[in-house]
């Protein structure tokens, strides 16, 4: 399914944030709701979950929307693109998946958590928090914050 003229507009006149979390890992851009007109962002996210295809981020499952050799999905409040070669299935199927997810973040006991490390910009940490809830699910983001003594969000 092809985009609208307006969501492909849309599309060309954001200013997409680059996860320099992510540079090394995962390397993607980003727009957060917030920042952005809100009609055009949830009308991008609805044709994004009904045009797209499933398909899985490690044990996640994720719709993904093919356009103009970037790969899209969204998240909440954050809409995210990456260079459709660089997607996880491609990366999989390729043997090219990271050693290791390096992040803002610390991985503990397998799992990734909030621990930070320095010099990340707030939208930043929401967007690496968001990954986190999505992939490892709120119950166990609780679970790790308690096993740890972080504060609840």
């Amino acid at each position: 399914m092809f985009l609208s003229i307006k969501l492909e507009q849309f599309i060309k006149d954001q200013t997409w944030t680059f996860a320099k979390t992510y540079a090394d890992t995962w390397p993607h851009e980003y727009i957060v709701q917030k920042n952005v007109d809100n009609e055009l962002f949830l009308e991008l996210a609805d044709h994004i979950d009904t045009h797209g295809y499933e398909d899985f981020f490690y044990k996640m499952k994720q719709i993904y929307y093919e356009y103009d050799g970037n790969t899209y999905w969204h998240m909440d409040n954050i809409i995210n693109r990456c260079d459709s070669n660089e997607t996880y299935h491609m990366r999989k199927k390729e043997g090219r998946l990271p050693e290791k997810l390096q992040s803002a973040h610390t991985v503990i006991d397998g799992e990734m958590t909030d621990a930070p490390l320095h010099d990340i910009s707030e939208e930043d940490d929401e967007h690496f928090r968001n990954v986190v809830r999505n992939v490892i699910g709120e119950e166990r983001l609780k679970e790790l914050k308690k096993k740890l003594g972080l504060k609840e969000d």
